[in-house]
């Protein structure tokens, strides 16, 4: 009985941790205008996806190390305030990573994993903070070093989507 409970417990925590939209935290993952900008993810994007929260984006770039990228349209699962964002790239593990900045100056920064399938298609997902936490998240290198460990773990990259570039 015991067994079922706890594979019971097990699951709902997989399934409350799928379905999270990502939380903004008061540190970025690098600091912002470190790395140049990927020209490939300029233009305006979309996703079949129809229970993606982010539905279209545009990216522009604002300057050789940040984009500004704008919310076109969302659906009902986007629960972030704002639609305007300063967005950076960094890399943690050989892997890429976008961070975002709501343009109004807030400070929270919104993380996802991403992945560039050639010029016309990318892909982000949800980073799962699987060791410490939230908790475990004081200054920019304690969010590097929670994302490195959490990579290592089953479940830190989730709710992947697509986004393909509009003609």
């Amino acid at each position: 009985m015991q067994k079922i409970l706890i594979k019971i417990i097990a699951a709902l925590t997989v399934i409350i941790f799928a379905t999270a939209c990502p939380v903004g935290i008061d540190h970025a993952p690098d600091t912002p205008g470190n790395v140049k900008i990927d020209k490939r993810l300029i233009g305006a994007w979309a996703t079949a996806n129809k229970q993606a929260a982010i539905q279209k984006i545009v990216v522009k770039k604002l300057d050789e190390t940040t984009y500004a990228v704008e919310v076109t349209e969302k659906s009902d699962n986007f629960l972030a305030d704002e639609t305007k964002y300063s967005s950076w790239l960094t890399e943690i593990d050989g892997q890429q990573f976008i961070y975002s900045k709501p343009a109004s100056g807030k400070n929270q920064y919104f993380t996802y994993h991403l992945k560039i399938d050639g010029k016309d298609q990318f892909t982000i997902s949800d980073v799962g903070l699987l060791d410490k936490g939230v908790d475990g998240v004081t200054s920019t290198r304690t969010f590097r070093e929670e994302i490195s460990r959490s990579l290592k773990m089953k479940d830190c990259l989730t709710e992947p989507v697509a986004y393909t570039r509009e003609k």
